[in-house]
């Protein structure tokens, strides 16, 4: 785990929350979610697109394609 989930987040391109009838809570609410499931380890990425009324609400991306599996934390001699 990085010690900052920043180095590893990616955000795309989002509509404001309140434009598309959201409360910004209801949008942190969704994301720390997300934050929480890459945090348990059983998922070395996770990708989130969630769109509302055609517009996008939240495009936002955590973790590594590769390199952050259990076996690059060994050290092979």
């Amino acid at each position: 785990m990085p010690a900052s989930l920043e180095e590893v987040t990616a955000v795309g391109a989002e509509a404001p929350a309140r434009d598309l009838g959201v409360s910004p809570e209801a949008v942190a609410r969704v994301w720390n979610a997300a934050r929480r499931l890459y945090e348990s380890g059983l998922h070395p990425a996770i990708q989130l697109c969630v769109r509302r009324h055609g517009q996008v609400l939240i495009d936002r991306a955590i973790g590594h394609a590769r390199g952050n599996g259990p076996a690059a934390q060994r050290s092979v001699s």
